[in-house]
């Protein structure tokens, strides 16, 4: 697995697996985050991104689902207010958008 791509799959699913806040120091290290994922052949959650731009009259909230699969493989699947699959594996950015759909 890639460097860059570690820093993505740590990036979007550190909210989803890092431990909870508790009276310890915890130190979470990208080193911990790739040997728990190790053993994940699979990883879903849900998300809420919320944009904000100076083009924008109000923020733009997007929701979906977040998907991580073993060895080298992620998804974003926008669900609303579009439909888009960005999905980055196997050395590629690949951008899906159902027709007629705009930003």
């Amino acid at each position: 697995m890639s460097s860059r791509f570690r820093y993505v799959v740590i990036i979007l699913f550190s909210v989803s697996i890092a431990p909870a806040s508790s009276g310890t120091d915890t130190k979470w290290t990208l080193n911990k985050a790739m040997t728990l994922l190790a053993g994940v052949k699979q990883l879903e959650s849900t998300f809420v991104e919320t944009k904000q731009s100076g083009f924008l009259k109000d923020d733009l909230v997007l929701s979906g689902t977040l998907r991580f699969t073993a060895p080298n493989t992620l998804e974003k699947h926008v669900l609303s207010p579009f439909d888009e699959i960005i999905t980055i594996g196997h050395s590629q950015i690949t951008i899906e958008r159902q027709e007629g759909d705009s930003v």
